[in-house]
């Protein structure tokens, strides 16, 4: 049985369905709490990884972990602390984007399709600079009608840039030489 408070400190008995509706209610009060919760700084894991990520920007200052406000989320948090306190970095310089430096890099040397630069960059044994040479070659120096004549013809799909850049002749990368779909 089931019972619920009065003002004066006395009980009264109340059915299952009133107990059950009033537990459920006080469970989605606790459960939507529990979710702001994980998303702010108050989750611990969240906070640590926050700590880290300045200790790691800022190795010459030693940052006094009392200046966060764990009630914030993580960008409103780096947007607080950047506005009161200048002198702590807290994000990545753009110069640290290294993904986007590989990307412009292969740009460079002529490597501009982006399915084989994710090819190059998701290889399991990274391509030495000779191969991104080769690649790039391959991709280059192959004229219109070798192109047309790869697009005409099915060879066997490739994903291996070091195979292809050898034989392009031979093989295809899918959307480098393969038939583009008509839709």
């Amino acid at each position: 049985m089931h019972y619920r408070s009065r003002p004066d400190g006395s009980h009264y008995p109340i059915s299952r369905r009133e107990a059950m509706t009033d537990l459920s209610g006080q469970r989605r009060a606790m459960d939507k709490q529990r979710l702001s919760m994980l998303k702010t700084l108050q989750n611990p894991l969240l906070f640590a990884n926050f700590v880290k990520k300045l200790d790691r920007l800022n190795p010459d200052k030693d940052i006094d972990i009392e200046i966060i406000d764990r009630s914030l989320e993580v960008e409103e948090a780096e947007n607080d602390i950047k506005s009161k306190h200048h002198d702590i970095v807290v994000e990545e310089p753009k110069e640290l984007n290294y993904k986007a430096a590989f990307r412009e890099d292969l740009e460079e040397r002529g490597i501009g399709n982006v399915k084989v630069q994710n090819l190059i960059a998701s290889d399991p044994e990274p391509l030495s600079e000779h191969e991104i040479e080769e690649v790039a070659g391959a991709l280059n120096t192959r004229s219109d009608h070798a192109v047309k004549t790869d697009k005409a013809l099915k060879a066997p799909l490739t994903k291996d840039v070091r195979k292809w850049s050898k034989h392009p002749e031979r093989l295809d990368i899918k959307t480098v030489d393969d038939i583009p779909k008509s839709s």
